[in-house]
């Protein structure tokens, strides 16, 4: 795979927003233009990865490290999302399919010969419900619901991909194992960072895992 020429406008907390608005960056001092900007009539390929942000996840992780730290036992985080009958975090990722959904239409209006691929999220944390404190302060019960989520989001992703002509990317799968608990075979930083990025997203390991199954996808 050896693209003549490509352009890269991705850009760190993104949503589903940032595809046609500008987006402000360093406390508004400065802006990204929107990334559909580098999009055009003559594209072949698209790859797009969105959706966490929307659905709020490292926020989640977040409350879930500040719930937990002192005393990372019992389902504190779940139980704090689930007050009042039902899963907030659940309605979040739910409703970010529709908005996934017009960002895949967005590109296919504006790249119409491209192939789109649309990049899952890779595995966080351990499948097995282990914790490892303190890189990941969580509990075992809300490592456990945590991983939920993940796939759930990972679910709408695949597909709302099918239902607007994109190909999922599973990068979950193959990254099983290279949590952020899985130390110097983490593809990915735990709550309190291990490598130059930003928390609970994919080091250099992980990003390369990540661009081989775009590869195998292709």
């Amino acid at each position: 795979i050896a693209p003549s020429s490509f352009i890269n406008a991705s850009c760190s907390g993104a949503t589903t927003l940032d595809m046609t608005q500008s987006q402000s960056l360093e406390g508004g001092v400065q802006t990204a233009p929107p990334q559909f900007n580098a999009l055009g009539a003559n594209d072949a390929l698209v790859t797009v990865g969105i959706g966490g942000n929307d659905a709020g996840l490292i926020s989640v992780a977040e409350e879930c490290a500040e719930l937990d730290v002192i005393w990372p036992f019992g389902d504190r985080c779940q139980s704090h999302y689930q007050s009042g009958g039902s899963d907030q975090v659940v309605a979040a990722i739910d409703a970010t399919g529709p908005k996934v959904a017009a960002v895949l239409q967005g590109i296919h209006l504006r790249a119409p010969q491209a192939r789109v691929l649309l990049v899952g999220y890779p595995d966080g944390l351990p499948q097995n419900g282990s914790n490892c404190y303190p890189t990941v302060p969580f509990s075992k019960a809300d490592v456990v619901w945590f991983n939920s989520m993940e796939k759930d989001l990972n679910a709408v992703l695949a597909q709302t991909a099918a239902a607007n002509g994109a190909t999922y990317v599973d990068t979950f799968t193959s990254s099983i194992g290279h949590d952020a608990c899985a130390g110097s075979n983490a593809w990915v930083n735990g709550i309190v960072p291990t490598s130059p990025a930003f928390p609970l997203h994919p080091n250099q390991a992980g990003e390369a895992n990540m661009a081989k199954q775009v590869e195998g996808a292709l």
